[in-house]
């Protein structure tokens, strides 16, 4: 049984020192907004042949607009559709002209002004979604299994969350709509692995006996320690090669991808469930019960080995082992004649009190040992 929550000190540790460094930089220096966010230029190019993006970003590299997102048609590679900052109208001729002198003759093109009103409507609308997601989630998990769990889930995406957004923050790449969908993603993901540990604590605590808390949660999420550790790596092995050999475009959304999806198997065992640990383990010492960390023969019972007795016997408190030495000191001291005996019963009367067998033993031997010198 791997026991993590004697050691859940330390994940605070590591969350609360995470969560420090993406906040300052949050307040720091904020967010890199793109032009889905702040306005812009769209245009929406069709040209005579197929393009590629590299085409595109080299016509609009000597303009200054090389970091501008550019997006070709999945099933027609001769339209593009190339998303600037905001720019004049002298600006935008030059766009055309260098599209049609260095990519291709085009056969239309179209330009659309994004206003920066339009763009803070698509800031709310996009907290918004998050919030209601945020929500949601609540409400189902809290009808499911019970509001701890719900809350300690919830805070655990609220960790993912500003994680990601933090190392956005940090490396100022640009934020767009394509980076809320990532984060939506990521709560979606995450709060998958959470459930799963929760429903096996429900499960556990079920056929609870007389196990600690602490038994109930190890056990619980070295269950589901197989399924955590193989869903995590081949989703990451999945958008890892979309990172590496797709486009520009996609880079940015599979990066965000990979960092929520970590923090969101992390978090699952390593936040939500020392978070409902210890607010349930508050509750059950209000109620008088007490949980203890499990001992090393504990565990060892736990994961089902048989104790010998000597073992048992230091679990029941003792008494098995002063038993077996009365026993032997008994026996050992059965050629000492009265003396030997007073001993020999004296130990055998404290191995009375054990379960080890050695009642009385030592003084019987000791009474034979004495009659046979006679």
């Amino acid at each position: 049984m791997i026991r993590l929550m004697e050691q859940r000190k330390y994940w605070y540790i590591l969350s609360g020192a995470l969560l420090l460094v993406a906040v300052v930089s949050l307040c720091v220096q904020g967010l890199n907004w793109g032009i889905d966010f702040t306005g812009g230029v769209m245009f929406d190019l069709h040209f005579d042949k197929p393009v590629t993006t590299s085409q595109l970003r080299s016509a609009l590299s000597p303009l200054g607009l090389g970091e501008s997102d550019i997006t070709l048609d999945q099933k027609d590679a001769s339209v593009a559709m190339v998303r600037t900052r905001v720019i004049d109208e002298e600006t935008r001729v030059k766009v055309i002209a260098a599209m049609t002198e260095k990519v291709g003759k085009l056969t239309s093109e179209e330009v659309h002004l994004v206003s920066p009103s339009i763009a803070r409507d698509l800031i709310n609308l996009a907290f918004l979604a998050v919030g209601i997601a945020f929500v949601g989630m609540l409400l189902y998990i809290t009808y499911r299994f019970e509001f701890k769990a719900a809350v300690t889930a919830i805070a655990a995406l609220f960790h993912d969350a500003i994680i990601t957004v933090g190392l956005f923050s940090i490396t100022q790449m640009p934020v767009t709509s394509t980076f809320v969908a990532a984060i939506l993603t990521i709560l979606g993901y995450s709060i998958n692995d959470t459930i799963v540990i929760f429903d096996r604590v429900r499960e556990n605590l079920k056929f609870r006996k007389k196990e600690g808390l602490y038994e109930v949660v190890n056990t619980a999420i070295t269950q589901t320690l197989t399924r955590w550790t193989n869903t995590t790596v081949t989703t990451l092995l999945a958008i890892a090669s979309v990172y590496v050999f797709g486009g520009r475009t996609t880079r940015d959304f599979a990066l965000a991808l990979i960092v929520g999806v970590a923090c969101g198997a992390y978090s699952s065992v390593f936040v939500a469930s020392p978070l409902w640990f210890d607010w349930k383990l508050r509750e059950e010492r209000r109620r008088g019960i007490v949980a203890q960390p499990l001992t090393a023969a504990g565990a060892r019972a736990a994961r089902g080995r048989v104790l010998g007795p000597a073992a048992a016997g230091a679990a029941a408190g003792g008494g098995a082992t002063t038993g077996a030495v009365g026993a032997r000191a008994g026996v050992a001291r059965a050629a000492g004649g009265p003396a030997a005996q007073r001993a020999g019963g004296a130990k055998g009367k404290a191995g009375k009190g054990g379960k080890g067998g050695g009642k009385g033993k030592g003084g019987k031997k000791g009474g034979k040992g004495s009659r046979k010198r006679r």
